[in-house]
């Protein structure tokens, strides 16, 4: 049981749109950081830059990412998620998070 979880949630980790706009915004917090920059520097195609907008509002449901004057920001829980997703992707070496 232990096993399957541990391993379902690294796979999420490496692989998972939320994860990585978790990670973008993330990392963006000393700077503001607004969808339609986020499209043109993850350099998104239409369909990836719809299935990051539903992204971004799922993630606001369950309090994870909030977005203020057009600016996306971490919560609490937010942040705490990202330094878990970052310290998972160095322990395990997830290969996919990290070139994100």
């Amino acid at each position: 049981m232990a096993f399957t979880i541990s391993s379902f949630l690294l796979l999420n980790i490496d692989r998972s749109r939320s994860v990585y706009l978790i990670k973008w915004v993330g990392q963006s917090q000393e700077e503001t950081l607004r969808f339609d920059d986020l499209v043109v520097t993850k350099n998104l195609a239409e369909s990836d830059a719809a299935a990051i907008r539903q992204r971004i509002d799922e993630q606001s449901q369950i309090k994870f990412i909030y977005e203020e004057e057009q600016t996306l920001h971490l919560t609490v829980l937010g942040k705490t998620f990202y330094f878990l997703a970052n310290s998972f992707a160095k322990i395990y070496n997830l290969q996919g998070y990290k070139e994100a």
